[in-house]
């Protein structure tokens, strides 16, 4: 198992659509957070997902290097501005 992956389960406790949604924004917010303040994402684009179209419903944050996607990081940085 790769050493970057997290998982939050909390079985079979009940919980509202409103508490999931919170839950991962928090898990989103702390992680993208930490990454900002150490400079560890720089170079990567972070997805959030909330759930996906088709398989498993997924909750939490996605990391992927943006020259693995072929992207360049000053050229979306500077269409951004």
């Amino acid at each position: 198992m790769n050493e970057n992956v997290f998982t939050v389960d909390l079985g079979a406790m009940k919980l509202t659509d409103a508490q999931r949604k919170e839950i991962n924004a928090a898990i989103q917010n702390a992680t993208t957070g930490v990454l900002a303040k150490t400079g560890a994402s720089n170079g990567f684009a972070l997805f959030p997902i909330y759930k996906l179209p088709k398989g498993p419903i997924i909750n939490g944050i996605v990391a992927r290097n943006l020259k693995e996607l072929g992207l360049d990081q000053k050229k979306i940085f500077t269409q951004q501005l």
